[in-house]
């Protein structure tokens, strides 16, 4: 709708800042598809991932391959 630019941008930048908290805490666990997941937010990626940077304004977000294979049945 007209004149939710603003709130539409605030959740966008909020649910991927979510996404961002959400790789610092798979990192321990599953090491490279959070680098993955980093890189594709277009964040710096860094051994300590407690240094991850945050979300700058006006960024974008990089379309990759899946992270996890589809598994067939």
């Amino acid at each position: 709708k007209e004149g939710k630019d603003d709130e539409v941008m605030e959740v966008l930048y909020r649910s991927l800042d979510i996404l961002r908290y959400v790789c610092m805490l798979i990192a321990p666990l599953i090491p490279a598809t959070a680098r993955k997941m980093i890189a594709q937010l277009g964040l710096e990626v860094s051994e300590d991932f407690s240094k991850w940077s945050e979300l700058k304004e006006g960024g974008s977000v990089s379309k990759s391959d899946a992270l996890f294979p589809r598994l067939e049945e």
